[in-house]
C-alpha cells in the first residue's frame, strides 16, 4: 500500500514538473536577448534576425507550457536560448572585428608618419 501511494505521489510530482518550463532557463534566455540588444544587435542584420527568432521561440515555449505541453516547450526553449546566444556572439564578433580594423588603421597611419 505504501509503495502504491509513493508511486502515485511520484507520478503526480513528475507530472507537475513537466507542465512548467525551468524558470532559470527562461530568465537566462531573456537575459541573453537583453544583453545582445544592449550592445547593438539591431545594428547587425544577422544578429537581429536571431534575436527576433529567439523572442518568438521564447513566447511559443511559454505558450506551449501554459497549454500543457511543457515537454515541447522545453525543446523550443532550448532553441530560443541557442538563437539568443548566437545573436549575442554575432554582435560581439562584429564589434571585435571593427575594433581590430580600427587598430590596424591607426597603426598604418602611425607608421606612415615620419
Amino acid at each position: 500500500m505504501n509503495c502504491v501511494a509513493l508511486c502515485l505521489g511520484a507520478t503526480v510530482l513528475v507530472g507537475c514538473v513537466q507542465r512548467t518550463l525551468p524558470n532559470a532557463k527562461v530568465v537566462q534566455t531573456e537575459a541573453t536577448i537583453t544583453a545582445a540588444a544592449a550592445i547593438g544587435a539591431s545594428k547587425n542584420a544577422r544578429a537581429s534576425e536571431h534575436l527576433e527568432l529567439a523572442k518568438k521561440e521564447l513566447d511559443r515555449a511559454k505558450r506551449l507550457a501554459r497549454d500543457g505541453n511543457a515537454l515541447e516547450g522545453r525543446i523550443v526553449l532550448q532553441g530560443a536560448q541557442a538563437d539568443a546566444e548566437l545573436g549575442l556572439m554575432l554582435v560581439r564578433a562584429s564589434k571585435a572585428r571593427n575594433e581590430v580594423q580600427e587598430v590596424a588603421a591607426d597603426q598604418q597611419v602611425s607608421q606612415s608618419v615620419p
